[in-house]
């Protein structure tokens, strides 16, 4: 839900920090394809910049994922109150740049789900 109500999110909090992951498009894919259907569910949907009937192939999901990630730089640079965090999940050095970024654990960051 954060998508449809992203602008209206950062336009209604003072300050905050928002996160925004990467990783490997073929790899986000199959887990999408993956995981409970959600795929499909995507396809289904309505979704800011996918519209219903769009997401089925890695290009549809690919082009749509790159269109977000400009729409949330953008709207974060239109309220520089804000901070983005941009990381790679699949890079192994995450959980320390994480850990030193919010000073906390760098343990606390890692994989938590897995398609098996």
């Amino acid at each position: 839900p954060q998508i449809e109500y992203f602008e209206d999110i950062v336009l209604g909090v003072k300050k905050a920090t928002f996160l925004l992951p990467f990783r490997n498009m073929e790899n986000w894919y199959k887990s999408v394809r993956e995981w409970h259907a959600m795929k499909m569910r995507l396809a289904r949907s309505n979704i800011t910049g996918l519209p219903q009937g769009k997401g089925k192939t890695l290009k549809e999901l690919s082009d749509w994922f790159c269109w977000h990630v400009e729409r949330v730089r953008d709207i974060v640079k239109r309220n520089p109150r804000h901070v983005l965090v941009e990381y790679d999940i699949e890079d192994p050095s995450t959980g320390d740049f994480m850990g030193e970024l919010f000073g906390i654990d760098s343990n606390c960051w890692g994989q938590a789900n897995t398609n098996t």
